[in-house]
């Protein structure tokens, strides 16, 4: 099931929503695409719309922070989640009441 769109507008201004290649020019995600100073016709640019290779600017979302800085922060929080997981564990297991028969084997 495809996800909610705004409905295609040939008045509106496109970006690409992917890397994709159109008559030898590469676009990367988030560039503009003029497809009027390309001599796109509309029903192509319906096709790389519904084909999900273009948005409406509007549409797109902002890629995500892949920075050494934030990757990072993100391994960091994660050991920290990580290690307080460990410690909720080993505690629940502390207070966790020993069977007689467990401790005697």
């Amino acid at each position: 099931m495809k996800s909610k769109r705004q409905p295609f507008d040939e008045g509106g201004s496109f970006v690409a929503r992917k890397t994709f290649r159109f008559h030898g020019r590469t676009f990367a995600r988030g560039a503009e695409f003029p497809w009027k100073r390309l001599s796109c016709s509309a029903r192509k640019l319906f096709q790389l719309y519904d084909n999900g290779f273009l948005v409406l600017a509007s549409e797109l979302e902002p890629a995500p922070d892949n920075s050494p800085e934030t990757k990072t922060e993100r391994r960091k929080e994660a050991g920290r989640k990580a290690a307080e997981a460990r410690k909720r564990n080993a505690e629940a297991k502390a207070a966790a009441p020993v069977e007689p028969e467990a401790a005697g084997e």
